[in-house]
């Protein structure tokens, strides 16, 4: 049977970041032919696995395996014994475990946390034609001066400051100010919604969508979330929705992964969660809003897993709920059945779904959502262990209180 092996060669970085490119190359013996090429995909990270790729000679298409290999020695540097054949499931399984994605559309995950202001910072650097971004709150001099050092370089960039924010005006005011005088084309967003609190970035042909602010509160100490990805028509919504709001027009939504109060949120997310067949992993600050809350019991009567890391307005013990303990958490986020996820700014309460702006996302990428519920787990564990430690300590003073005098 027909084999591949796969190289990771890394290159040079990319002008303003610090992580190379490395570029797949594939081997396919057949027999005692051996023949080396370039796969047509560029990636980031540590990925070595690759899954069968289609039209390479020799793969068929249905069987193959893969294992790192020296590129500078070409396919003399397989070591051909090493190669176990790989059911094609089981090597696109291997794939995802290691964020290769073999679709155009790319997606990544940034775990705040644990990733800090560095992804935010490298996107705009890697930025060569225009950046787009809406602010809601924004205390990182490093991100501020990213922004400005891509208008150094020619890069088009234009920011959508929020109108209002709790406690903050006079500091979104002094940041225009700062933007302007850097160069970055500002406008403010109208004031005929009680917040516009969406936190996304188009830069050249990606989308970024934040579930946190560019503050260190957010950044440094927080739970939350980003998602990035290349999809077309997703990118293009996204687009759309800013220059609507640059110009102070009604936003009309069209067909794609993007979730957007007060527009489609409510019932994007009602659909997406009345999807669910086996679980629902939430994290949302609190669930108060009166119909997401029966739709959530709805699942559980039916025998999905419904957890919730946060608070829920009137819990009466039919839904699982544990605050989430080590960080403060900000991010709205649901995972659908462990295979698909929504990472947004909007929570499920009635005013976010119907009187702000609001921005998210809905996925399907299998590394990412993977990851996603590897993150819910460890702080479901960790809020229950907390849980324990705190009860038992409770449990012991009391004891104390209550020991006879002289015992």
């Amino acid at each position: 049977m027909p084999v591949l092996a796969v190289s990771v060669a890394s290159s040079v970085a990319p002008h303003g970041t610090t992580s190379p490119r490395r570029k797949i190359e594939v081997a396919s013996k057949s027999g005692d032919r051996d023949v080396l090429m370039a796969a047509p995909s560029v990636i980031h990270q540590n990925a070595v696995w690759l899954a069968t790729l289609e039209g390479i000679p020799g793969s068929c298409g249905e069987d193959a395996a893969a294992v790192e290999f020296p590129s500078d020695r070409g396919s003399r540097g397989v070591d051909w014994k090493r190669v176990v054949p790989v059911h094609r499931g089981r090597a696109q399984q291997l794939a995802a475990d290691d964020d290769l994605s073999l679709t155009e559309n790319d997606v990544k995950l940034i775990v705040q946390p644990d990733a800090g202001v560095v992804p935010v910072v490298q996107a705009i650097r890697t930025a060569r034609k225009s950046i787009d971004v809406c602010i809601f709150r924004l205390d990182r001099k490093e991100i501020e001066g990213a922004l400005g050092a891509a208008v150094q370089r020619g890069v088009r960039v234009r920011a959508l400051i929020a109108h209002t924010n709790r406690g903050g005006e006079q500091g979104l005011r002094k940041l225009e100010q700062r933007l302007l005088a850097a160069g970055v084309m500002v406008t403010r967003t109208a004031d005929d919604l009680a917040r516009y609190h969406g936190k996304f970035m188009v830069a050249d042909d990606m989308l970024h969508v934040f579930g946190f602010n560019f503050t260190k509160l957010d950044i440094d100490k927080s739970r939350s979330f980003a998602i990035a990805t290349r999809d077309r028509r997703t990118v293009k919504e996204a687009e759309n929705l800013f220059e609507a709001d640059c110009t102070r027009q009604s936003y009309a939504p069209a067909p794609s992964n993007l979730v957007v109060s007060p527009e489609t949120a409510r019932d994007r997310l009602a659909k997406f969660i009345r999807g669910a067949v086996r679980s629902l992993a939430i994290y949302d600050i609190k669930v108060q809003d009166p119909d997401m809350i029966k739709l959530l019991k709805e699942r559980a009567a039916k025998g999905v897993e419904v957890r919730l890391i946060g608070g829920l307005k009137g819990s009466d013990g039919d839904l699982e709920v544990r605050p989430l303990r080590g960080h403060r958490l900000h991010v709205r986020a649901i995972i659908r059945d462990g295979t698909r996820a929504f990472v947004g700014s909007q929570s499920l309460r009635t005013v976010e779904l119907e009187r702000r702006r609001e921005v998210g996302l809905l996925i399907s990428n299998a590394g990412v959502t993977r990851k996603l519920m590897q993150v819910f787990e460890s702080d479901w564990v960790e809020a229950a262990d907390r849980k324990d430690v705190e009860e038992g300590k409770d449990q012991k003073e009391k004891e104390v209180k209550e020991q006879p005098a002289g015992a």
